[in-house]
């Protein structure tokens, strides 16, 4: 991905740990060297070129509240906020059946 010049990329089912070493190959193949920066959350990781301007981690998105509510859908869920860009990314990892609505998550995602 390093070799391709990347700026955004979003993995599911990663912990911390595979997302750093992931990271790590990312920047090792990348000029300059640690040119990437992760935010893990959720077993969901965005990985983003630093040089895109300030990021912000959105750490708060209503995902304990599904949990308390027993609410199976999505699996996971990490965003990054790009200020000068006014962009947010999300990637979310939706669970593995077709039961999965919109509107269940949506509900719930600013609680």
């Amino acid at each position: 991905m390093a070799n391709e010049d990347v700026d955004l990329l979003g993995l599911q089912e990663t912990t911390s740990t595979t997302a750093k070493a992931f990271l790590l190959a990312m920047n090792s193949n990348s000029t300059p060297t640690n040119k990437y920066a992760h935010f893990t959350r959720e077993n969901c990781s965005i990985i983003y070129n630093k040089d895109i301007g300030d990021v912000v981690h959105i750490d708060n998105l209503g995902i304990g509240m599904r949990k308390k509510q027993k609410i199976p859908h999505p699996r996971g869920i990490v965003a990054i906020y790009i200020r000068n860009l006014r962009i947010l990314v999300i990637n979310f990892w939706l669970e593995h059946s077709n039961q999965w609505q919109p509107s269940e998550f949506s509900h719930h995602l600013g609680q």
